[in-house]
């Protein structure tokens, strides 16, 4: 069984964006596949774009993106649901926040089976704009103009198993809690492998290996930022492939909520180019390597813990979300 790509690609808004737009700022939301026998609900958004979404919304640097669901669900529609694995997520442009987003969608299921398929709510949040939710059978979505993302109209899909997932948060060593959370940091993170051995980078600044990868540029695609960032780290050409796992890290120290999108690549050839340097302005790649999954185990700090089971699925059945 291959891999499951939760990235679903960059979704256009369901109305067209002014000539010369350009987004300025990185927004995250987090938002739930809730789903009942073979229905799924869906909202609407009485506002300036009125579609059916799925229930959810924006969080705040320094909200867990399942705690942030969790708050939105309750304020949208009033139910209580179980949240279960992140399935898919998607990049928009936004015209009221001028923002390039990222929504992650979770798959849920309602605690107390509907006796209803459609009914009014009030939405909690003062600034929200859901007037009403309604349940729909796939067939029933083929009908209905307005609906995003798109993609949600084939729901089933997204249900299909999947041999390797993963979700889970993590805070910056030394710390206990989540604080000083100024913004959002949305990274690509590369696995890629070469003669079955993982290619890693060594930040010379923060003394820890990782997978070649760096913050998403603004309006830049998530693939094109995959490739780009193998290439400036360690001189190599690459093929953007699945998007395999995604973490959120709070670091505290830096006041960042770090979001790392890991993408698996395909490398043209492994013959690194000697004496190579972090072409990035920014960059802090001062080694890479390749290494066998025994010589990852034995790397004193390598990042994230499980980057032998991303390169290696064979490893593992399953990778557990982390808490």
């Amino acid at each position: 069984m291959s891999n499951f790509n939760l990235y679903m690609g960059h979704e256009a808004p369901l109305d067209p964006h002014p000539q010369g737009y350009a987004p300025t700022c990185n927004e995250v939301a987090s938002r739930a596949l809730i789903v009942f026998e073979d229905k799924v609900l869906l909202v609407w958004h009485n506002d300036h774009a009125q579609a059916w979404y799925t229930p959810g919304g924006r969080i705040k640097p320094g909200e867990p993106m399942k705690d942030a669901l969790a708050r939105e669900i309750l304020e949208e529609t009033g139910l209580e649901v179980e949240i279960f694995d992140l399935v898919a997520f998607f990049d928009t442009y936004t015209l009221k926040e001028v923002s390039h987003k990222f929504e992650f969608l979770f798959l849920a299921r309602p605690k107390v089976a509907p006796d209803w398929m459609q009914k009014d709510c009030v939405d909690e949040d003062p600034t929200g704009a859901v007037s009403h939710m309604r349940w729909f059978r796939k067939a029933e979505l083929e009908n209905e103009p307005r609906v995003f993302p798109r993609f949600v109209r084939n729901f089933p899909a997204l249900l299909a198993p999947r041999s390797l997932a993963y979700y889970g948060p993590k805070l910056e060593d030394g710390h206990s809690e989540i604080t000083n959370m100024q913004r959002f940091y949305i990274s690509s993170r590369v696995v890629t492998t070469y003669d079955d051995k993982i290619l890693m980078v060594y930040n010379g600044k923060g003394d820890f290996w990782f997978g070649p990868g760096g913050q998403i540029e603004l309006g830049e695609h998530l693939p094109d930022c995959a490739v780009r960032e193998v290439q400036e780290e360690t001189g190599l050409n690459a093929t953007a492939g699945d998007v395999i796992a995604v973490d959120e890290f709070f670091a505290p120290s830096f006041g960042l909520h770090q979001i790392n999108l890991y993408t698996r690549c395909q490398l043209e050839h492994g013959n690194l180019p000697a004496g190579w340097q972090d072409t990035a302005a920014t960059g802090h790649v001062s080694r890479c390597a390749f290494h066998t999954p025994a010589e990852l185990r034995a790397l004193p700090r390598a990042y994230p813990s499980y980057m032998a089971e991303l390169a290696w699925p064979t490893l593992t059945n399953s990778i557990k979300e982390t808490a």
